[in-house]
């Protein structure tokens, strides 16, 4: 990865870079994007016209994790609450995802 500005990190990546390491193609993210399918938390609004959006390294993990479950068959905003769920210990001491305990609890 190249980089002009000292204060980019080697966890910010380009579209491309992460369309390379997540395996989605240029259309399907964006068609995320624009179905809003995507947590807002973890994916802020874009840079502005004209600017390059740029990724971090759990930005490019939740991508990577929700290609994987989509694939497998899950909604696609289904696959991004799971895939950016944060894990936790639970009362055993086991980690466990928020999101699967309250889908089970329903």
């Amino acid at each position: 990865m190249k980089t002009n500005n000292k204060a980019e990190t080697a966890e910010n990546f380009t579209h491309s870079e992460t369309l390379a390491l997540s395996g989605l193609t240029n259309d399907r993210l964006q068609s995320y994007f624009r179905q809003g399918v995507m947590p807002p938390t973890d994916f802020p609004v874009g840079p502005g016209r004209g600017k390059r959006r740029r990724y971090g390294r759990d930005q490019v993990v939740i991508l990577t994790a929700a290609r994987v479950l989509i694939d497998l068959g899950v909604t696609p905003r289904e696959a991004f609450s799971l895939a950016s769920a944060k894990p936790r210990l639970n009362k055993r001491g086991a980690y466990a995802v928020a999101a699967q305990e309250q889908t089970a609890a329903s």
